[in-house]
């Protein structure tokens, strides 16, 4: 589900940023021009992969198949001798 072609949550996220600037500047124009830069890299982004801002934000939640620090090379080889 989009907003104006862009993922609900980066639109919601570009107007909170909106809001935030116009209250620290107290300055429409920035505040416009911020969400209309905002919207359309939002806009790119869905547009190539609208899943992308959940595997990032999800990825941090689950455990890696591969950790690098477990590696024992030749763990499981019996030497024969």
């Amino acid at each position: 589900m989009t907003i104006m072609g862009v993922e609900r949550t980066l639109f919601f996220t570009s107007i909170g940023v909106a809001l935030g600037f116009f209250e620290m500047f107290n300055n429409l124009f920035v505040a416009i021009g911020l969400f209309v830069v905002l919207v359309a890299l939002a806009k790119m982004a869905t547009k190539n992969d609208p899943k992308m801002l959940s595997f990032l934000l999800n990825s941090g939640r689950f455990a890696a198949s591969y950790d690098p620090c477990k590696y024992a090379p030749n763990a499981n080889i019996r030497r024969v001798e």
